[in-house]
């Protein structure tokens, strides 16, 4: 019978785990750890459109002066959502050349109509003028242009889809020859390039401004819209818009060339981001 062999002596090599045997096996038993970086916050940015009416009234407008002198007049405009930002509209006028306003009661200069305007329904903005009484009226060859009234609105906020009509562009001639008698011709024009529905003539530029034709008379503004000229200027955003207004005839005038044209209610849209 054989005797179990004896077991090999262990040596202090054996048992005791190496340098290199430490760190290797800490590589692959010390566990990951993950820092999770926290997601930058954002404010959520929120727009509101809501949609606003200047609609012309005594009891709204606020000239600098209550007869055709006035320069300056400002009025709110009225929105039905609750929490829309307030708009403030102001209109201011300027004269040229011999131009200056008038009064033919009961409509005066910067105020507002005493009837409908357009066939709209509403009351307008007046602007009344004529040929300075103690100057010469427009002779032959003289450029008609040089005497104007152009008329400022601003609005106190950027506005978009802006929307109006110019009313009561029209012709006056007395008796029944408009080659004799001349009183007026209507000429308008707006900056910008707004969108513009009218059976008007002209392009509504300073060289072609919108008028009718110099064959057709007057047009009853408390009930026509034939004198219309609507003026949508859509998307684009704008905080101004400039209207100018003369009279198209170069000869001497009867009365003076007293005309009128109106501005109808505006509305437009206001954007607010939060």
């Amino acid at each position: 019978m054989t005797s179990p062999a004896a077991p090999s002596p262990t040596t202090a090599s054996t048992l005791t785990p190496t340098r290199r045997t430490v760190l290797g096996a800490a590589a692959w038993t010390v566990p990951a750890i993950t820092v999770a970086g926290a997601a930058p916050a954002y404010a959520a940015s929120r727009c509101v459109t809501t949609s606003h009416t200047v609609s012309w009234s005594a009891a709204m407008w606020t000239p600098d002066a209550t007869n055709q002198n006035a320069t300056r007049g400002t009025i709110p405009a009225v929105s039905g959502t609750p929490g829309a930002p307030a708009v403030t509209l102001t209109v201011t006028r300027q004269f040229f050349g011999n131009m200056v306003a008038a009064a033919q009661n009961p409509l005066m200069n910067m105020q507002i109509s005493s009837d409908t305007v357009g066939g709209t329904g509403a009351r307008g903005l007046t602007l009344l003028q004529q040929q300075n009484q103690s100057t010469a009226n427009p002779g032959a060859g003289q450029n008609v242009h040089d005497h104007r009234q152009t008329v400022t609105f601003t609005f106190s906020e950027e506005v978009k889809n802006l929307r109006f009509s110019v009313t009561d562009v029209d012709n006056y001639w007395q008796g029944t020859n408009p080659a004799n008698s001349r009183q007026y011709r209507d000429r308008v024009y707006v900056s910008g390039a707004p969108t513009a529905t009218t059976s008007l003539l002209g392009s509504g530029t300073q060289s072609d401004p919108w008028h009718r034709p110099d064959s057709l008379g007057a047009v009853d503004n408390a009930t026509s819209g034939e004198g219309n000229v609507t003026l949508d200027y859509g998307s684009t955003a704008l905080q101004q818009v400039q209207m100018t207004f003369f009279n198209g005839y170069n000869r001497p005038l009867v009365s003076n060339g007293i005309h009128a044209v109106f501005i109808s209610s505006m509305t437009f849209d206001v954007e607010t981001c939060a």
